[in-house]
């Protein structure tokens, strides 16, 4: 996240950012927990299921999950961004209030 050009600008709600974060973070951690149960699942399926069908949804099945994987890694480094970027606006707001 780049910093604004002027703090005056910021409206922003830093309880919201964090929710979302950790809204994200779950999301995250959810998914990390269920990938290894569902390749166990795949592992299952492929000894019952062994043809060129299966072969591509395979791939498919592989290509997706890297997808979802880049997803949740920038994820990751999103949260870090937002719960700072909360941070920020709370100081700024702060300020504004005249508190510190």
């Amino acid at each position: 996240m780049s910093p604004p050009a002027d703090d005056n600008q910021i409206s922003v709600n830093p309880e919201q950012l964090r929710s979302f974060a950790e809204a994200l973070r779950f999301f995250i951690q959810f998914t990390n927990e269920t990938f290894d149960e569902t390749n166990m699942r795949l592992v299952r399926l492929s000894e019952t299921w062994d043809d060129d069908g299966f072969e591509q949804f395979k791939r498919h099945f592989f290509s997706t999950r890297d997808q979802l994987l880049t997803f949740m890694d920038e994820s990751q480094r999103l949260t870090q961004a937002l719960d700072r970027d909360a941070e920020r606006a709370e100081r700024l707001m702060q300020r504004r209030t005249g508190g510190y």
